[in-house]
């Protein structure tokens, strides 16, 4: 895991909406490889403990051994995957851990990080400034343990927590899902409003990566498995086991997409429409209690119509000519309508 750092790339297409200063590049750009998209949020996803909201990423396979001593060859002594998904204040982060045996931290026997855990590790850009990859503060540890319900990693800054997340424990897994600020790994100092300019440094890139760690022996003991998403080495010394200060093992994560943001929304009546102006489609969130979307021309004339079947709905008006429409939301409270550009 090269501070390529988990390799995932997607071309930063996005535009961000949140101003800030322009602020220096302080470290050298690396290369990057192997770059799967990581899509921004056109909702907030409900933290919940499942990942099924429509933005998410596709499954990002943990499965790179770099730890093996107590490991069966079975995918159900560990395993798992990862998906991601961003906006202009949060990284969006799921991981599902297959795990047979279960030894859950009780926030005082033993390091914690030799108990069933998930490492995440993040770096504000992809680079590379010491020769050893040694943190300069721009990064940072995240730790989620197996049954621990209190975030046991390093602590976030900028009065920024990592304690919105959640666990859902079962037969053979668990699963986290986590609320991850920006600001809380970015340097000591760093405002909301220069979260944008600092995520287009290196062109939308930052360093990612993710660590399974098991043990299947008692409470205390040590962790006998370590699976990464990205486990290649680079440069002397650089060992997948040393993520905690040594930068250089850490992949590559990109982010695309245009994300949720009040400056690129409306809101009717609680009802939130997203973009506004669009290109190909409109987002509406918040929606419980509507039973129907219409998409109004100028002259009256309903051009498309919408069931409501969930919280969040996306409209595709790709095939609608550019100009300005009304979106009509029929709900248990009455009718409520809007005005969409389309672009």
């Amino acid at each position: 895991m090269k501070k390529q750092l988990l390799n995932v790339c997607v071309a930063f297409a996005a535009t961000l909406f949140l101003a800030g200063g322009a602020l220096a590049q302080h470290e050298a750009p690396i290369r990057a490889e192997n770059c799967p998209a990581v899509t921004a949020a056109t909702a907030v996803p409900y933290v919940d403990g499942v990942a099924d909201e429509a933005n998410w990423s596709g499954e990002l396979a943990v499965t790179e051994m770099f730890n093996a001593a107590g490991y069966d060859g079975n995918e159900s002594d560990l395993s798992g995957y990862v998906k991601v998904c961003w906006d202009n204040a949060n990284l969006y982060f799921f991981a599902d851990i297959t795990d047979d045996v279960a030894i859950n931290w009780d926030g005082a026997t033993g390091n914690n990080y030799e108990q069933d855990n998930c490492e995440v590790f993040l770096d504000q850009d992809t680079t590379i400034t010491n020769a050893d990859g040694a943190y300069i503060g721009d990064e940072n540890q995240l730790r989620y343990n197996r049954g621990y319900d209190t975030y046991a990693g390093n602590a976030a800054r900028n009065e920024a927590s990592f304690d919105d997340f959640i666990q859902v424990d079962g037969a053979g897994s668990w699963q986290v899902e986590a609320v991850i600020p920006w600001l809380t790994f970015m340097p000591a100092g760093t405002l909301p409003e220069d979260v944008v300019d600092l995520l287009k440094v290196n062109g939308g890139a930052i360093g990612f990566d993710v660590a399974f760690a098991d043990n299947d022996t008692e409470l205390g003991a040590n962790r006998d498995i370590q699976m990464a998403w990205d486990a290649d080495e680079e440069g002397a010394g650089a060992t997948e086991d040393n993520g905690w200060k040594d930068t250089r093992v850490f992949g590559v994560l990109t982010l695309t997409g245009v994300p949720y943001s009040s400056s690129n929304s409306t809101t009717v009546n609680g009802f939130e429409i997203f973009p506004n102006p669009a290109n190909n489609v409109v987002n509406f969130r918040n929606v419980e209690g509507v039973s129907s979307i219409e998409i109004i021309n100028l002259v009256g004339q309903t051009v498309k119509v919408v069931d409501v079947t969930a919280d969040n709905v996306t409209v595709n008006v790709a095939d609608l000519a550019a100009g300005n429409y009304f979106a009509r939301l029929n709900s248990i409270k009455g009718s409520f309508v809007e005005k969409v550009i389309i672009k």
